[in-house]
């Protein structure tokens, strides 16, 4: 069951369907944090990552909260840097993102260098048991794709 669907898309009122959601949430379970695996989008150019994080007991409604008032010098930066859509869905502690963006690694590298994307981080690893990305904080790895049609 879906607890709580958040959207962060850069086109106005783009929303998954909830047969996409429930998929994602199925494969993300069957695969668990595994190894790192960023798949092309078919018919268009770009990657689609999915990736697992889990928040601390207790962090659902901060988490969701902060979630309501993303930057928006970083929703600016997420766009510039790639970012088509970037989809995270809670069940109970454990959440779910789904990336869009033209290439991953790009997205990674020009993040790094800023400071709105750094004070984003330290802010979520308030809320974060595990977070995505970052070998140093205990991070998981982009879920491996376990099927798609």
């Amino acid at each position: 069951m879906i607890d709580y669907l958040h959207t962060h898309s850069n086109t106005q009122g783009q929303f998954p369907d909830f047969a996409s959601s429930r998929c994602l949430l199925y494969h993300a379970r069957l695969a668990g944090p595994g190894d790192a695996e960023v798949t092309a989008l078919p018919g268009r150019a770009g990657a689609r990552v999915a990736l697992h994080t889990r928040l601390k007991p207790g962090m659902a409604v901060p988490y969701q909260e902060a979630h309501e008032n993303v930057p928006a010098e970083l929703r600016d930066a997420f766009i510039r840097a790639g970012v088509r859509g970037w989809t995270i869905w809670r069940s109970g502690d454990e959440l779910f993102h789904l990336i869009e963006c033209e290439d991953y690694a790009r997205l990674n590298a020009a993040l790094e260098t800023l400071p709105v994307n750094h004070a984003w981080q330290a802010r979520m690893v308030e809320y974060l048991d595990v977070v995505h990305d970052d070998p140093r904080r205990g991070a998981s790895k982009p879920l491996p794709v376990v099927w798609e049609l």
